[in-house]
């Protein structure tokens, strides 16, 4: 943030949330793709989320019912909302960081928001699918369990991964280079523009 990184984010609990209040504890003023609205309708659990209220009250600029009003399915406003935070970052040259526990439950779906079990992974798909550079920093039990990232699916448009070095918190990460292209990772860090 100190170079001039903005973050942008949903407004789920974990990765999310530690995004929203890192930001905002660094003195930055993340973009907020919420779900829910203003009043706290619509959200998976009731009222705004902890990181979202706090990052509104900071200043940080919240896109409310981000995914749609409220009489679209929740399911269908969550993936909304993610792809156009994908959208979003594509639109400005940003970076789609993942913190991945876990790998897709299913295959990629067709269209735009590649609907794979894991909306983590379904907007990394989306990303790629746009040629946002994608990065994800397995932990918990994928940082454990298995091999990433061969184990990691192969993602819309063709591609493969490769290191990416420390990107959070001393774990390392992954890249996926469209067609065999390195993607390097942007000197400002963790975040979108």
């Amino acid at each position: 943030m100190a170079r001039g990184a903005v973050v942008a984010s949903g407004c789920a609990v974990g990765a999310d949330s530690a995004a929203l209040s890192g930001a905002v504890a660094a003195g930055g003023l993340p973009v907020v793709f919420a779900v829910g609205s203003f009043a706290g309708v619509g959200f998976p659990a009731p009222g705004v989320p902890a990181a979202v209220a706090a990052a509104a009250a900071a200043g940080a600029p919240v896109r409310w019912l981000a995914g749609g009003g409220l009489g679209v399915p929740l399911a269908a406003r969550l993936a909304r909302r993610s792809l156009a935070l994908v959208r979003w970052l594509s639109a400005r040259g940003g970076v789609l960081v993942c913190a991945a526990s876990s790998l897709p439950s299913a295959r990629f779906g067709p269209g735009p928001f590649p609907s794979c079990g894991s909306g983590s992974w379904s907007s990394v798909a989306a990303a790629a699918l746009l040629s946002v550079p994608v990065f994800v920093v397995p932990f918990g039990a994928l940082l454990v369990g298995v091999g990433a990232p061969a184990c990691f699916p192969r993602l819309p448009g063709g591609g493969s991964w490769g290191p990416a070095g420390v990107l959070l918190a001393g774990l390392s990460g992954w890249s996926w280079s469209p067609a065999g292209v390195a993607v390097p990772l942007p000197g400002f860090g963790v975040g979108g523009r």
